[in-house]
């Protein structure tokens, strides 16, 4: 497990509070900047800590393959060479958890890349 701080703006990224055998932490963010830029900005890891994080950036991208993105953090410190476009089935866990989080947020995500179905569907409950 990698320890983590937030130190940007409240509300810009969130931890999902599943767990993942293969990765470390998982967050959503509800940010405009690119995902290392999201990350870096938003989050401060512990200087010994290493591992793997799974971020969700359709908040920027929408609902396409490239909304999930991996990064490696060696050392507390983000590989932005490490990033990669992770594809996540509509009916995985994660994605689902990404979403009710999304749903949630429904205020923010007015603001966001999603067009108006995919809004109307994340309010139902809808896996997008």
């Amino acid at each position: 497990m990698l320890n983590f701080k937030y130190i940007g703006e409240p509300g810009t990224i969130e931890r999902l509070s599943i767990e993942s055998y293969q990765y470390d932490c998982i967050f959503v963010s509800f940010s405009n900047d690119a995902p290392y830029y999201a990350i870096k900005n938003n989050l401060s890891f512990e200087t010994k800590d290493s591992g793997s994080i799974l971020v969700d950036t359709a908040f920027r991208t929408g609902n396409k393959e490239t909304r999930f993105r991996s990064f490696s953090v060696i050392n507390g410190k983000i590989d932005r060479k490490s990033a990669k476009v992770i594809k996540i089935s509509r009916n995985n866990k994660i994605r689902i958890a990404s979403n009710q989080l999304l749903a949630n947020r429904i205020t923010t995500t007015d603001y966001s890349s999603f067009n108006k179905t995919q809004l109307e569907l994340l309010k139902i409950g809808v896996s997008i």
